[in-house]
């Protein structure tokens, strides 16, 4: 008995150790007078990627309003496009605080109200050709990481410029909002490779790509085995274009996608202005809204309760006829 009371002990104590040992890291663009270690909101790193080079699987970033862009920072190279924000596995980022915190309490969040902007504008000038490739990146992120409360702009690479997620990569994402993103050619706003999202209130506005998959773009290998999905619940797609195929999105090679009480409007393309999936891409679609996209949907789907400009009634879906006044 009392070998399995030692026993017990020393379970209990490896447990608090590793619960323990999971750290808050702060980031306050604004901070003055801190040592910088980004040990507390008066000691905050002034920029991310000093928070991003420290953290470990477990840990928290809080990050207050202001914008960081991806060339600033630790390892970093000013003015490099191919500079990123690399997330770190299990290593979640909250956005939306106020600068020095508030109470210093996740109650201070308020996303809407503290703008925290990670920005792809490197050179702060407007011009997309010098803008950074891509935002935010994951590679084999094998625990699920959040990031939340953060606007993600100015991505201008070939695809994936807001975020490139990619080998087996599980990330949630929750109120953030994808806007002014362009892709040379697929994934304005996100590419995602053999992975797993899923997206919460988040909006995707004026991101556009030059061949795919205006806002967000995503496709497998006809070998993988890995079970690649995303998942949009309460989000908007507006103003998204592609010059081919799926203004806001395009899905191929196995993905399941699954939206629930997603908004379409506005969104362009040459074919599919909201979505176009293809291949053996399983598309399930709930309780969505889509106006003014044109050919709204191209691909086989399954739907439920959703309101449609211009389709057929399928005992699923109900025609639109008046503009539902997106504001």
């Amino acid at each position: 008995m009392c070998f399995f009371n030692k026993l017990l002990a020393a379970s209990c104590g490896i447990t608090s150790v590793a619960t323990a040992s999971a750290a808050t890291f702060y980031v306050d663009a604004n901070v003055l007078n801190g040592n910088g270690n980004g040990s507390s909101w008066a000691n905050a790193y002034t920029n991310l990627n000093d928070a991003l080079a420290v953290a470990n699987e477990g840990d928290q970033i809080w990050v207050a309003e202001g914008s960081y862009y991806p060339d600033e920072g630790s390892g970093q190279s000013n003015d490099d496009p191919a500079s990123t924000f690399t997330l770190i596995n299990g290593v979640d980022l909250l956005g939306g605080f106020p600068s020095g915190g508030g109470n210093g309490t996740l109650t201070a969040r308020s996303p809407q109200s503290y703008i925290t902007e990670l920005s792809g504008d490197l050179q702060q000038n407007d011009n997309s050709s010098d803008n950074a490739d891509h935002v935010l990146s994951a590679r084999s992120m094998t625990s699920v990481t959040t990031i939340d409360g953060f606007t993600i702009s100015d991505g201008s690479g070939r695809y994936g410029s807001g975020l490139i997620a990619a080998t087996s990569s599980s990330l949630t994402l929750r109120n953030c909002k994808f806007q002014n993103n362009h892709a040379a050619t697929y994934g304005g706003a996100i590419h995602a490779y053999i992975s797993s999202l899923a997206l919460i209130n988040c909006s995707f506005l004026d991101n556009s790509a030059g061949s795919y998959g205006g806002a967000i773009d995503t496709t497998s290998s006809a070998t993988s085995t890995s079970q690649n999905s995303l998942t949009l619940t309460n989000c908007l797609f507006q103003n998204n274009s592609a010059t081919y195929d799926g203004g806001a999105i395009y899905a191929s090679q196995s993905y399941i996608l699954t939206l629930t009480n997603c908004s379409f409007e506005g969104n362009t393309a040459n074919t599919g202005g909201a979505i176009l999936a293809t291949g053996s891409t399983s598309l399930t679609l709930i309780n969505s809204l889509l106006w003014n996209n044109g050919d709204a949907i191209v691909g086989n789907y399954t739907g439920l309760q959703n309101l449609i400009e211009g389709s057929a009634v399928d005992g699923t879906v109900v025609i639109a006829s008046e503009d539902p006044i997106f504001v």
